[in-house]
C-alpha cells in the first residue's frame, strides 16, 4: 500500500513542477484545502500533456480562489479592466477561456 505523503512532500512536488510560492504559505494552503483540491485549481495551468505548470504560475493567484467565491468573475473582471496585460506572461494557456473551469 502506499504510505500517504506529507504536507512537505506535497508542497516539494508543486514546486517542483514550476508553481511559484512562498514555502510556508503554500504549506498553510495545503493544510486549509488539501492538495487534491489544490491541484484541481492548478489544472488549467498546466502544460498540454505535462505535469509541469506555465512560467509564472503563482499560488497568490490561486490563491483568489475559494470555493464560495465567484472567482473566475473576478478574474475576468481583471483582464477585463487590464486587457494589455498578455495573458500568457502570467501563466495562463492562450485558450484559458475555453477551460471548463471558466464556465
Amino acid at each position: 500500500m502506499k504510505r500517504p505523503t506529507t504536507f512537505q512532500e506535497q508542497a516539494d512536488k508543486l514546486l517542483s513542477r514550476g508553481l511559484i510560492a512562498d514555502r510556508d504559505e503554500l504549506l498553510q494552503r495545503l493544510n486549509a484545502v488539501s492538495y487534491y483540491r489544490l491541484s484541481d485549481y492548478l489544472y488549467p495551468f498546466r502544460q498540454p500533456r505535462s505535469d509541469q505548470y506555465f512560467e509564472g504560475t503563482n499560488l497568490k493567484v490561486i490563491a483568489l480562489i475559494t470555493p464560495t467565491s465567484q472567482w473566475s468573475v473576478r478574474v475576468e473582471d481583471l483582464f477585463a479592466e487590464y486587457a494589455d496585460i498578455p495573458v500568457q506572461d502570467i501563466g495562463l494557456p492562450y485558450d484559458w477561456k475555453a477551460h471548463p473551469v471558466w464556465t
